[in-house]
């Protein structure tokens, strides 16, 4: 899927915001508060399990892209976002483009 710059803008500004959460294992700490999960292609089985499992139970979006392109972290494999209209932004974003592939 090619990414949209205007996806990188909107992770970037929940992260000056302090809005995101790196991490499997921090994203699964938290009990409520989260709007959308974006995990890596390459996030091992047992990481997507546990992320599955957190969606289904908090009701939560969960996106896969690749986030080594989006983000300058190497060994981030998932990014929790706790800002609601920015994870609502860059669902509309991701329908968008999927809309025209």
């Amino acid at each position: 899927m090619k990414q949209a710059p205007k996806i990188k803008s909107y992770l970037g500004f929940c992260i000056k915001a302090g809005k995101a959460v790196f991490g499997v294992d921090n994203i699964v700490k938290i009990k409520r508060g989260l709007y959308l999960i974006i995990q890596d292609k390459e996030l091992g089985n047992a990481s997507k399990r546990k992320l599955r499992n957190y969606v289904v139970s908090n009701n939560v979006e969960l996106l896969e892209l690749d986030i080594k392109q989006i983000l300058a972290k190497e060994n981030c494999k998932a990014v929790g976002l706790k800002e609601k209209n920015l994870a609502n932004a860059i669902i509309r974003e991701i329908k968008e483009i999927k809309q025209y592939e």
